[in-house]
């Protein structure tokens, strides 16, 4: 097995333990599925994950294939999970759990969450480099302004629509607002 194929296993299967244990008791890894692919995880009904373990960054790319995979999934959510460099497989609440904004605002309205209690960090474009130390606070900062959610929004180079920009939360708080959105078996 190549080191990227290792690398993505560890990851996809450290997500579907994770799901498990957050509503998701049937959470399985998906085999691969060709040009029909439908995302790396499976028995998580309405939710199309797409599990990334790389150290470059490419959300745009990530969230098309997401998109692409939700609609073979026939899904209702389309989910990049990311692990950040330096934050290890056991830590994967803390990975990054990425949507298209308006995707996450539809997710949000769902779930019942007034806005006023999502805090919203924007970020440029060049979110390579500002994107951990952005989202090591966001919890921190979120907590002060009394809000229950922190997201880490970017503005997506060339894309003046902002519900195509790119927005970023830890896939803790994504779990608890699936299952406040009725997704899962647990729905606290």
């Amino acid at each position: 097995m190549s080191e990227a194929k290792r690398k993505g296993t560890a990851a996809e299967s450290a997500v579907v333990s994770f799901l498990r244990t957050r509503g998701w008791p049937h959470a399985e890894r998906l085999a691969l599925q060709g040009a029909h692919d439908r995302g790396d995880v499976t028995g998580t009904p309405g939710i199309c994950w797409e599990v990334k373990n790389c150290a470059d960054l490419d959300l745009p790319g990530w969230l098309a294939e997401a998109a692409t995979e939700r609609e073979n999934a026939h899904a209702d959510h389309g989910i990049v999970v990311a692990k950040p460099a330096g934050i290890g497989i056991k830590s994967v609440s803390h990975w990054y759990a990425v949507m298209y904004a308006g995707d996450l605002q539809v997710l949000f309205a769902q779930a019942g969450v007034d806005p006023d209690r999502i805090w919203v960090h924007k970020m440029p474009s060049g979110y390579k480099r500002g994107l951990r130390s952005a989202m090591l606070n966001i919890g921190d900062l979120a907590g002060m302004a009394g809000c229950q959610y922190g997201v880490v929004e970017i503005v997506a180079k060339g894309v003046k629509d902002g519900h195509r920009w790119y927005n970023v939360m830890t896939l803790g708080l994504m779990a608890r607002l699936l299952g406040k959105a009725g997704y899962g078996d647990d729905r606290s």
